[in-house]
């Protein structure tokens, strides 16, 4: 996927998610570098106070459905009332299928455990990552 791509796909999106979250519809996005250190899972992360919706460009490498998932997974913290409040990761994944109507998965991808999709994979968020 090419940045250009993602940043349609991020427009489509936080338009769907606007009509939920007034949040969400003013949702910025970037694309980083992965620092050092990081996880291999830790492709795309949110900043709620400020609104923005950070990915890490090795992001841009996975298949569509797995963009696609962690976007919707991103948006839906954003539009998260409770933010902050225990259990927000699997709020956040609630929150996306209620605004698109798809679950958002777990899917294995390379080295990555556990990422985000909207494809096949587990549901609910494995028990095994941070809630």
């Amino acid at each position: 996927m090419t940045p250009r791509e993602l940043a349609t796909l991020f427009r489509t999106e936080r338009r769907r998610f606007a009509r939920f979250s007034p949040a969400a519809a003013e949702a910025r996005l970037f694309l980083a570098r992965r620092p050092r250190g990081a996880a291999a899972r830790a492709f795309a992360f949110v900043d709620v106070r400020q609104g923005d919706v950070t990915f890490y460009r090795e992001a841009l490498r996975l298949p569509r459905r797995h963009v696609l998932g962690l976007l919707r997974h991103e948006l839906g913290h954003l539009s998260d009332p409770r933010v902050g409040r225990p259990g927000g990761e699997q709020r956040a994944d609630d929150i996306a299928h209620a605004v698109t109507g798809h679950p958002i998965r777990y899917e294995n991808f390379g080295r990555a455990r556990a990422v985000q999709s909207v494809g096949r994979g587990e549901y609910p968020r494995p028990c095994w990552l941070h809630r």
